[in-house]
């Protein structure tokens, strides 16, 4: 194939194929991706220069995720060492492998794609609810093994939402397909009218449905009011536009517990629904050390777990801003709680204009963010010379003064999720 084209790698497997024997025979030349779905084939798979060198040692490996009935795609990256103080912007993902019903449907809607667009095509269908798969996963190869983890508690997730149902419902149908710890959900919806969800009751009756009046109230105060709610041994985060891999919870607690540490996070992919591209994006993995060294953005907040005892004991979320109070929370957490990063993908954060970090009122780079980050990284400095106490300070935890109420929309649930 030519232009953009040039240099990727498609390979049509059967479920029980070698990808070491599709790699090495890869000298058939077809003239479109329509010539490569026409085939009788189980499984598809698109890979970059920057993967296809690894696959013959990591298909397997990679062939064992499909073993299975239903859909599946997974997201396949080069490893890379996680950077020690800051975030890293690891560059554009272009390489999955799906079962070859969805790649069929991903070039109906796009029969003019080119190869380096289709992950973002396939993530943003998925994303928008126009694409359902049973699993997402994320791989980086080589194969780095995690050890399977004991028995996870129970855990609560709790959800602010503003913004596209279609979102909403994305993230809660994922979530139904995330094993590895029995589930209580909770969304607190921050809307003008919580009658256009009335009907997600119905839905999903496994969750716990509440709103606020008068909205908005902004997510923190929402969250609050979710983990008060909240008795479940772990505290799961999660934003309302974004998806969890299927292997995020087993992740995260398997992580949690290598690592001895009470609040953990982890890589993610960004679909760019803007700049239509797919990112990784690394985080350190031992957040308490970068903290210590250098007040930089080491861990993405909705990737994350926490022990709900750690959360209540550091006081939890500040309620007096509508942004960026899980920062303030982060510093706050530094002085009292051991933070880490699994070295896995397991989250798929969206980046659309709505977004609150990229809507031109509450963007990063807005006025008040940039005085919020300035006076809490100032008093964080302080505060670890000695010079200020952290209840003296910014870092502090603060409550918002407006009033509002918030209550349960339609009937209590009684289920939880169980896929553990």
């Amino acid at each position: 194939m030519d232009g953009d084209n040039r240099d990727f790698l498609v390979l049509g497997l059967g479920r029980t194929e070698s990808f070491a024997k599709g790699v090495a025979g890869s000298e058939t030349t077809v003239r479109s991706l329509a010539e490569v779905a026409a085939h009788n084939v189980d499984l598809i798979a698109v890979l970059s220069p920057a993967v296809r060198g690894l696959m013959a040692e990591a298909g397997e490996y990679i062939l064992s995720e499909f073993s299975g009935d239903g859909s599946t795609v997974v997201f396949l990256l080069p490893w890379r060492r996680a950077p020690v103080l800051n975030m890293r912007n690891d560059g554009v993902a272009y390489s999955f492998v799906c079962t070859a019903g969805l790649f069929r449907m991903i070039l109906r809607a796009h029969p003019e794609c080119k190869l380096h667009q289709l992950c973002f095509r396939i993530l943003a269908a998925i994303a928008n609810g126009r694409l359902e798969v049973d699993r997402i996963l994320v791989r980086q190869l080589p194969h780095q093994s995690i050890p399977p983890a004991a028995p996870a508690p129970d855990g609560a997730v709790i959800m602010a939402h503003r913004g596209n149902r279609v979102h909403l419902v994305t993230a809660l149908h994922y979530l139904r397909k995330t094993p590895g710890m029995k589930l209580s959900v909770r969304v607190g919806l921050d809307v003008d009218d919580q009658r256009e969800y009335e009907y997600l009751v119905d839905e999903f009756p496994e969750v716990e449905f509440y709103y606020a009046q008068p909205a908005p109230v902004g997510p923190y105060v929402i969250r609050e009011e979710l983990a008060a709610r909240s008795r479940e041994p772990m505290i799961v985060f999660h934003d309302s536009d974004d998806i969890s891999c299927a292997d995020r919870l087993g992740t995260l607690y398997s992580a949690m517990l290598g690592t001895d540490c009470d609040l953990i996070g982890s890589h993610e992919l960004k679909v760019d629904e803007i700049n239509e591209s797919v990112g990784c994006f690394r985080f350190p993995l031992d957040v308490t050390y970068a903290l210590k060294n250098d007040v930089g953005h080491t861990l993405q907040h909705p990737t994350s777990m926490v022990k709900s005892d750690s959360f209540r004991a550091v006081g939890g979320f500040s309620t007096d801003q509508r942004l960026a109070n899980d920062s303030q929370f982060l510093l706050r957490a530094f002085f009292n709680l051991r933070i880490s990063n699994a070295d896995a993908i397991v989250y798929i954060r969206r980046r659309h204009p709505q977004a609150l970090t990229v809507a031109p009122e509450t963007g990063m780079h807005t006025p008040l963010r940039r005085r919020l980050g300035a006076s809490w990284s100032n008093d964080f400095k302080a505060v670890q010379n000695g010079a200020l106490k952290l209840e003296e300070s910014s870092l502090r935890r603060i409550s918002g003064s407006g009033s509002y109420t918030f209550q349960k929309l339609g009937p209590a649930a009684r289920t939880a999720f169980s896929n553990a």
